[in-house]
């Protein structure tokens, strides 16, 4: 399985480091014998889509089906808001490529019964 990994930091102070994120994922990809498609940083609010431009190539690389699984370190380093969470994963299920994230061992197949559990649990969680 090829996977692509994605970090996001905010800001430089604060100790933010994408390498931080990086290390983590690269040796889950490694536990789970998957093959690192490739590495996407951004330095950006999760708000400024504009400035994340990994996150944009990203993407369309997924449209591509480049990669199988997109792995990022926490949900908030890929999502800005719940709905930006749901219309994304609803982009990556058409384009059948799975989403993990691994603070919260929380994984997303591209099975239609994955994407109405997560959404649930949204909608539960407020």
């Amino acid at each position: 399985m090829k996977a692509a990994l994605y970090a996001r930091v905010s800001t430089t102070d604060k100790d933010q480091n994408t390498e931080v994120q990086l290390s983590k994922l690269r040796d889950y990809c490694q536990e789970m014998d998957w093959i690192v498609y490739q590495e996407y940083v951004d330095q950006a609010s999760a708000a400024d889509m504009v400035g994340r431009k990994a996150w944009t190539q990203l993407m369309k690389e997924a449209s591509w089906h480049r990669f199988d699984v997109l792995l990022v370190w926490k949900l908030d380093r890929a999502f800005r808001s719940v709905v930006h969470a749901a219309v994304t994963l609803k982009q990556l299920q058409a384009y059948h490529v799975s989403f993990k994230s691994y603070m919260r061992l929380m994984a997303i197949t591209v099975k239609p019964a994955d994407y109405w559990e997560y959404h649930l649990g949204l909608s539960i969680r407020g």
